[in-house]
């Protein structure tokens, strides 16, 4: 016989009511599935211990004895279906500690709850009496729904509801490897994670209901996520304990789907960010003015420092700065694009760096005197030597600073040459030595003031003007994901409608994000009889001709002498520009979240300040940032660090970790914006109407009919004006006067370009590429390259080809960035290497191989062949790498065929596919592919006619079966010996990406 040390029976109540009282569950269930022990088991002769039944639940060693004796302890054992523990909660005894500690037996592992169900609760739950093991008969009925929940209190109070609930030991735990065989096509699962108030802990929960739910829905589930108000309690047991099981079923019930569940939570996460800019700054003042430059006072405003001014478009802050700087000796006003930094100039009463005369080393302004007094580009920064600007001596002005450091930090432009880390340490130094900073941006955030504020070592004074323009009424039109066809319907909806517009006659303006839908518009205005003098187009082509020129500079007098019919507006014409005069009729927007994020779209729109309507198309996903997706600073930092650390293992140069920027403001303004503007871009449509609401606007977002015919007739007038925009431009390009290389290294080092000296560029550099006489060059050689494109296949086809081509690539631009002797930007790094050697390891050169040989072996493969499935494996084990490698984005849903063929894109290469008979029983037909075999020809052509340029260079070919297979007659002394199993061997990915993590 044996005794326990007895449990009190004060305790062993409270136990009994905190599970079946607080936590409203069933007795019967309690008693099936909680054994209530205390910590030992005495022999009642010997009074030895002889049994402790905690320390065996949880795997712990025993220790009556320490320093002091150890209080008595019970616990309530949470047991599993197989007669396991799952959990103990441990209540401290005679210490006085009643609530209880939860512990998880040692070395489980991350299970789920399967209780022991009681015959009364069974009948409940499913209307019938298990004779096996229930939760192996829920396994073979997806029809029964699941409630998956967090806690064992609360799975099993699910069940006394009459839900058959799961639990896990925390929302992180949706991993968990019992939830498989329960997570089958057709069943329902409700996910019902607790409902915390803190914040912290509310973004932890969402993150471990996305994992769960995404990984649910991969496995054929539908997924609803339970939600309530905290009030009602914080877990489902403390619901139904208050509320009773009645209403938790309506909670149930009300349960959104986890499509509608994550819209809205992206929708509140958004919103929280638009309504609160600043973060944790605070207004130093704050009012509702129309006009800034006459609602303050001068002296109200610091005359050193750090000042932030948050005012809408329209309110006069350019006339504030105005009166800021007047008569002051040494002004500086650098920006982001030209147009923009000489109209604020003109505005400020500066002079553009680029319209001085030099004399003696000195700027002379248009009186042609001396002057300090100037507005620039970032680009252009330089140019300014600091001598002439003492510490203390002068302003800065960073009118739209959150465009202006986006630019000078993350923008392509400054990048250029290597020139961004001479710039950041110009600009920083310029920053540091300003009597006073000005920031000024309707869009200004805590990002910018952080940047400065940091580089300052001083917090800013803040000006917010609340003041908003009469909002307008917009159409909003966008595309639903996952609908296949939503987006040409939104967009051809919007084109419908401009179509009848141009034909009504209506004076129109029209914003765009992409030169490519600028010109598209105006060939459609033309085709629709809108002469082409009456269309002013701005874009990248024609921003530095005359008339958009002067536009620019004076809006309103060229529109009052001019009298457009359209004005379509790219992002070149930058922020700065605005239309008052009642001219308009109304606003279109076409934005396909290519370029420009949506607080610039918001400025776009924006330029007609009259309230006429605006009808407006946007993608619902928009385009990240092209180094790493992640929506998240730290997560970005953590994806550069990466990836410069794969570049310096790959490259051999260890020391690269030490010359990289990675902690500096800069880089921390660059992975924070980054990262906010993927987050943005992933919710594109989504965050472009929540602004424009946000503003005041009146939104709304019409049903678009498929099947009306005015829809096809718009798309098909759009698609036939593209493809005159295309042969259009390869005609001009034919038709541009051929230049010699001296020539185009002076157009190259111009600092602004024509339209028809991009063109003459344009046509040297095919020549050259292609290896074809300037004489010679067709109109299909052009229509051929795609704008580039299929020059860009090619090169990265010939890093896999030719030995220490992308070492030599890589060391011509970081020899540019190392000249400064500063930190080298990580954005900045260049990546041939990264594509060269991580192709390598993930056996792309061997899938290429195999590729084309059993085309030409006359044959095809499917999803299913041992090659492919041996390469998507790889890339599915390590999406990361191949992410920074090849910047190519692995997702789970992915077909392996679908993988296999975004890769053989990065090269040039296309599919034909055909399917056979299938089977009659199955009724499965079987997809078999093959190259396209033109697409494979052309490869080949291209890659043969450019072998003697790198031979001459003295490049050597690289041993490989792939070599001899694209350079047929070029590497034919190199022997072709590789099977195909020897070829999917000759990689260890796992082996070399795992070292590469423990050596990060």
């Amino acid at each position: 016989m044996v005794f326990s040390v007895p449990v009190s029976g004060n305790l062993q109540t409270q136990i009994q009511q905190e599970f079946c009282q607080s936590s409203a569950i069933a007795f019967s269930l309690f008693q099936q599935a909680i054994a209530v022990v205390p910590d030992v088991e005495i022999d009642p002769l010997t009074h030895e211990v002889i049994g402790t039944p905690i320390a065996e639940a949880l795997g712990w060693s025993f220790t009556r004895f320490g320093q002091q004796a150890r209080s008595n302890q019970t616990a309530a054992l949470f047991l599993q279906e197989s007669g396991d523990v799952w959990q103990v909660k441990v209540f401290g005894g005679d210490s006085g500690d009643r609530s209880g500690a939860y512990w998880a037996p040692k070395g489980i592992g991350n299970r789920a709850y399967l209780p022991p169900i009681d015959k009364q609760t069974q009948i409940q739950l499913i209307g019938e009496y298990v004779q096996g093991l229930f939760w192996d008969w829920i396994e073979v009925h997806p029809e029964v729904p699941l409630v998956i929940t967090e806690g064992g209190k609360k799975g099993l109070a699910g069940l006394s509801a009459g839900s058959v609930a799961i639990a896990l030991y925390g929302c992180d735990c949706g991993n968990s490897p019992d939830l498989t065989r329960f997570l089958v096509p057709g069943r329902q699962v409700f996910i019902a994670f607790d409902q915390d108030e803190k914040a912290t802990t509310r973004v932890r929960v969402s993150r471990g209901i996305a994992r769960l739910a995404r990984r649910a829905m991969a496995l054929g589930c539908s997924v609803r996520i339970a939600q309530w108000d905290p009030a009602l309690g914080k877990g489902l047991d403390d619901v139904i304990a208050a509320h009773g099981a009645e209403r938790w079923h309506q909670i149930l019930a009300a349960a959104p789907s986890f499509e509608d569940w994550q819209r809205r939570r992206i929708e509140g996460a958004i919103f929280q960010r638009l309504r609160f800019p600043l973060g944790n700054y605070q207004p130093s003042l704050r009012i509702s003015e129309p006009d800034l430059s006459k609602a303050i006072a001068l002296d109200t405003i610091p005359q050193t420092g750090i000042i932030g001014i948050i005012s809408g478009k329209g309110t006069g802050k350019t006339k504030l700065l105005t009166r800021l700087v007047d008569g002051l000796e040494r002004v500086l006003a650098p920006g982001h694009r030209e147009s923009l930094q000489r109209g604020l100039g003109r505005r400020l009463g500066l002079d553009y760096l680029h319209d001085t005369d030099r004399a003696e080393g000195r700027k002379l302004g248009n009186n042609g005197e001396p002057t300090y007094r100037l507005s620039l580009c970032w680009d252009s920064l330089l140019a300014i030597n600091p001598k002439d600007y003492p510490v203390g001596s002068y302003e800065l002005v960073i009118d739209e600073a959150d465009q202006g450091f986006r630019h000078l930090i993350n923008g392509g432009t400054c990048g250029k040459r290597g020139m961004r880390p001479a710039l950041i340490d110009r600009a920083e130094t310029l920053i540091r030595g300003a009597k006073r900073v000005l920031l000024a941006s309707a869009d200004l955030t805590a990002l910018e003031l952080d940047y400065v504020a940091t580089l300052r070592n001083e917090q800013p004074w803040i000006l917010q003007n609340d003041y908003r323009e009469d909002g307008y009424c917009c159409q909003f039109l966008s595309d639903t994901p996952q609908q296949a066809g939503s987006r040409n319907q939104a967009r051809a909806a919007a084109l419908a409608q401009l179509i009848e517009a141009i034909q009504r006659g209506d004076r129109l303006w029209i914003a765009v994000d992409t030169r490519k839908a600028s010109k598209t518009l105006f060939q459609l205005a033309i085709a629709l009889g809108v002469p082409s003098k009456r269309i002013l187009r701005f874009d990248g082509d024609t921003s530095s001709d005359p008339a958009q020129r002067c536009f620019a500079d004076h809006p309103d007098p060229w529109i009052t002498e001019n009298q457009p019919q359209l004005v379509i507006a790219s992002p070149s014409l930058t922020s700065g520009v605005s239309i008052e005069q009642d001219y308009f009729d109304g606003v279109f927007g076409f934005f396909e979240g290519q370029s420009i994020a949506p607080w610039d779209v918001d400025q776009a729109l924006s330029r007609v300040r009259q309230p006429v309507p605006r009808i407006v198309f946007a993608v619902a996903h928009g385009k990240s940032q092209g180094i790493s997706a992640a929506q998240n600073a730290l997560t970005y930092q953590a994806d550069l660090y990466r990836r410069t650390e794969l570049l310096s293992w790959f490259s051999g140069d260890r020391s690269l970790l030490e010359k990289v920027d990675f902690h500096s403001p800069s880089a921390r303004y660059h992975a924070a914006s980054s990262a906010e503007r993927n987050a943005a871009m992933a919710e594109f449509g989504l965050s472009l109407r929540l602004r424009l609401e946000l503003a005041g606007n009146s939104v709304f977002c019409p049903t678009v009919e498929p099947e009306d015919p005015d829809l096809q007739s718009a798309l098909e007038l759009w698609k036939t004006a593209q493809q005159q925009v295309c042969q259009a431009d390869a005609e001009a390009i034919a038709r541009a006067e051929a230049i010699d290389e001296d020539t185009a290294i002076a157009l190259r080092q111009k600092r602004v370009l024509t339209l028809s000296d991009r063109q003459k560029l344009s046509r040297h550099d095919l020549c050259q590429f292609y290896g074809i006489s300037p004489e010679k060059l067709r109109l299909e050689d052009i229509l051929m390259d795609r704008n580039g494109r299929q020059r860009q296949q090619i090169q990265i086809t010939e890093l896999l080809i030719w030995d220490c081509l992308a070492q030599c690539k890589d060391k011509q631009k970081l020899d540019k960035l190392i000249q400064w002797e500063q930190p080298i930007p990580a954005q900045d790094l260049p990546g041939a290497q990264l594509l060269a050697k991580g192709a390598d390891i993930l056996g792309v050169r061997e899938l290429l191989a195999f590729l084309i040989q059993t085309t030409e072996a006359n044959q095809s493969w499917t999803k299913d062949s041992p090659e492919i499935k041996a390469f998507v494996d790889r890339c599915q084990a390590h999406p990361k790498e191949v992410k920074l490698c090849l910047n190519l984005t692995i997702r789970p849903s992915m077909q392996p065929t679908a993988i296999v063929g975004m890769v053989l894109k990065s090269f040039g290469l296309s599919t034909v596919m055909q399917r056979d008979g299938g089977n009659r029983q199955t009724r499965l037909r079987t997809r078999y592919y093959r190259l396209e075999p033109s697409s494979l020809k052309q490869l080949k052509t291209l890659l043969q006619t450019r072998a003697k340029h790198y031979q001459e260079q003295g490049f050597q070919l690289r041993t490989h079966p792939l070599t001899l297979l694209l350079l047929e007659g070029v590497a034919d002394n190199e022997p072709l010996s590789t099977p195909q199993q020897q070829i999917l061997e000759a990689h260890p990915l796992n082996h070399t990406l795992n070292r590469l993590k423990e050596a990060s």
